[in-house]
Order: structure tokens, then sequence, then C-alpha cells
């Protein structure tokens, strides 16, 4: 894959720096767009994305990887109670909730930033590790506390798997920066209930909403079936993560890991190919599919592909069958051909079902966290 792609998308994630502190939010043209709160997410991923550069031998992505880090402390740790907040509004005020999303994607970056530079504050990650045992981790189900009000003492009654894929995510970081095999157990528990949820569904997929005793919520969201983080239904894209992430999984368990989860992250991933792309007879994969697999949302998100294109290709290199490989060519294909911007090396966040530039869901290009990861794992 063409790494001056991977060069230019770094290229534009510096032009996310802000003077005042952290990242902003990125237009189509790669200008800042004025908003009246930082987003704990786009910054944390940002700040993850210079330390996977710095891990990777760029050195001259330092200077932003210490924007990040200072930022993470100065702009978002609540100092007080501990954790983040999920907005650090210009003002100075602080919206109180606490959410595992984004604590998922602070691990990720503090982890990533000890590996890529041990002179990075230490502290900062056994910090937030402390919080996690302390609040998100809940040992008794084997997953993740959705989130918390500003002080930890009322826990939300909803829970999802989206944050607690992204923990699964930073457990496989975690792992890398402490080499405590507590957090491939970890990974390994919330992977089982994942794929044993999905038996659970019509069509064999993982759902993304729960209740508070972790039973699927079936009807969630389904006045808003676009929202961008909690979507009604099932996310297509998130099938392709799950199936992505079991895999390194396993590789990083070796010999000690369970069958169950390569042959689980094959079925899943084939059937989200079979369900997701070409679902409304257009190319490229739709947002989400309701219960009986659906088409819901048909608009083709830039994350969706390049997970797709990182799974397709994570299961050829385990497997060597010429059928992953296939995907990973008619995929990666179908990107450079509609969301690649091939001035700046950015995506195109959105298209509609038509494959046009769209911002029903998505306004401007605000991150560049999964097509970097994909540039990463795909070295062709």
């Amino acid at each position: 894959m063409n790494q001056l792609y991977k060069k230019q998308l770094i290229e534009l994630a510096k032009k996310s720096r802000l003077d005042s502190g952290g990242f902003g939010w990125l237009a189509e043209s790669g200008d800042l767009i004025p908003r009246d709160k930082l987003a704990a997410w786009v910054n944390f991923r940002m700040t993850y994305v210079f330390a996977l550069e710095a891990i990777h031998g760029d050195t001259e992505v330092d200077y932003y990887l210490k924007h990040g880090l200072l930022a993470m402390k100065q702009l978002f740790q609540d100092k007080a109670n501990g954790g983040y907040y999920s907005f650090a509004p210009a003002s100075g005020e602080k919206e109180s909730e606490k959410r595992a999303y984004e604590f998922a994607f602070a691990l990720l970056a503090l982890s990533a930033a000890t590996r890529a530079n041990p002179s990075h504050e230490k502290s900062d990650l056994d910090s937030a590790i402390s919080i996690f045992e302390e609040y998100f981790w809940n040992d008794f189900y084997g997953l993740v506390n959705e989130s918390w009000d500003e002080r930890f003492t009322v826990c939300d009654k909803y829970h999802g798997l989206n944050s607690n894929m992204h923990s699964v995510e930073a457990f496989l970081e975690l792992f890398k920066s402490t080499s405590d095999p507590k957090w491939l157990n970890r990974a390994v528990r919330v992977c089982n209930f994942a794929f044993d949820r999905s038996r659970e569904t019509n069509i064999g997929l993982i759902p993304e909403h729960f209740d508070e005793n972790w039973g699927i919520d079936h009807k969630y969201n389904q006045d808003c079936p676009d929202d961008p983080f909690r979507p009604f239904g099932i996310v297509v894209g998130h099938q392709f993560e799950w199936c992505r992430l079991a895999i390194e999984l396993s590789a990083a368990l070796g010999e000690g890991t369970p069958q169950w989860l390569a042959s689980e992250a094959s079925r899943i991933y084939e059937i989200a190919k079979r369900i997701g792309w070409h679902a409304d007879r257009s190319d490229g994969f739709v947002y989400t599919v309701d219960f009986d697999g659906k088409a819901i949302v048909n608009m083709r998100m830039h994350w969706v592909i390049t997970e797709a294109i990182a799974a397709a290709w994570t299961l050829y290199r385990s497997t060597q069958s010429q059928e992953y490989l296939n995907d990973f060519r008619v995929w990666w294909e179908y990107a450079q051909t509609f969301f690649l911007d091939h001035n700046n090396g950015s995506w195109k966040h959105e298209l509609d079902h038509n494959n046009r530039e769209s911002s029903t869901v998505w306004v401007g290009r605000p991150d560049i966290y999964h097509a970097h990861q994909m540039y990463l794992k795909v070295q062709v």
C-alpha cells in the first residue's frame, strides 16, 4: 500500500494542532472548523496516532505527541475526581460525564506514548489504569461499565459494546507496554461475550446496545438511527473491527489462544461481508442494518471500509487464504476510487448510497485514526 498516503495523512493531522491546546476539528479542505468544545475522542485518537508514528520511527512527530499529552492533562483530566471529561469547552467549563469510550482511547494514547519514549510521564498511565480498574472494569461480568457521573458515584444503566470493543484494543496495547497477561485475559472475556451475543441475533452478528443486566436492547435509538456513536441496529463496520481484534488477540496469546477466537472471527467476517456489501445494490458497505439484515442507514463511512480492508488483510496474513486477499484488493480499489482524497491523502468521512461525498452523519474530517491504523497494519 502506498506509504505516501500515510505520510500525507500525518501532515494533515498536524494541521489540527491548536495554539490554545489540543487538536481541533478539520474541514474537508483541511482547515480547522471553529467549535465551542474540544472532543476528547478526537484529541486522544490524534495523540495515539502520533505515538504510533513515533514508535515506527518518525522523529518529527514528538512535538505533536507532547502537545497531545499536555492537552490530556491540562484540558481533559479531572484532577479532583480522576478520569477524563468527554469535552473541554473553550470557556473552561467541562461536561461532567466520564465515558469508557473516551477512556479506552486515553489508555491507548498513554500506553503507546510510554512505548514511544520512556521519558514521557508513566505516572499518567499508571493513574489512568488505576481509575480504569476501580470504576470501568467490571470483573463480575468481565466487561466494561459504560459511563459515570463526574464524581464516580452513579453508573449509567446503559451498556454498549462499542466502548468494550475499543477497550479490547486498549488491552492489547497495554499488554505491549506492561507485559501483564491480565490484559489479554480480559480481552478474551470481552470477546467471548461479544461473539456469544451474536448468536442471539437473527443474522448472527454482534449487537451494540444492552440494558442494565446486559440483555440486548433491540429498540435502543430506534428514533435516532444514524447516531454517529450509538446508532440503532447492528453496525457493519464494528463486525470487521471485532474480527481484526480477535485475530490480533489470538496472535498475542500464542500457543495458549482459544481456538474459537479465529473461527468466530472468520464467521463474523463472512456474515458481515455478505450482508453489508452491496446491501442496497450499490458498491460499498452500509452503515447499519436491522436485526433481519435489512439496510437502515445506507451512508458509506470511511472508517467502515478501512476496517474491512484491515480485517481482510489480517485474515489473509493469518490464513494465507486467497479469498481474503481478493476481498482486500476489491475493497482497496473501491476505497481508492471513492474515499481517498488524492490531493492531500485524507479520506472523505462519509459518502451517500451513490458514493458521493455527504455530511449527513459526519461534518468535515475530524480525525485520521481509522485510516492510519489501516496503513500501519497493511504493509504492501
